[in-house]
């Protein structure tokens, strides 16, 4: 139990400090993440708009070839 209680204190510990170099990185940083994130979303939306596209071309062929077969 008390093994338990130290680990807990010691993540307590590190989550802490994780959060204050965030702030201080955000503080030294500024802006540049947020314009880096917004490329990135940017780019996994249109991706993904590319790939649902693709998909719907791709069920439509075969659509489009199954109804040839049957005809």
């Amino acid at each position: 139990m008390a093994e338990d209680i130290l680990r807990l204190a010691k993540c307590a510990k590190h989550k802490l400090l994780r959060e204050k170099m965030k702030k201080l990185l955000e503080a030294k940083i500024g802006k540049k993440p947020d314009k880096v994130e917004e490329v990135a979303v940017k780019a996994i939306l249109a991706k993904t708009q590319h790939k649902k596209a693709r998909k719907e071309t791709c069920d439509q062929f075969k659509e489009n070839l199954k109804a040839a077969f049957s005809s």
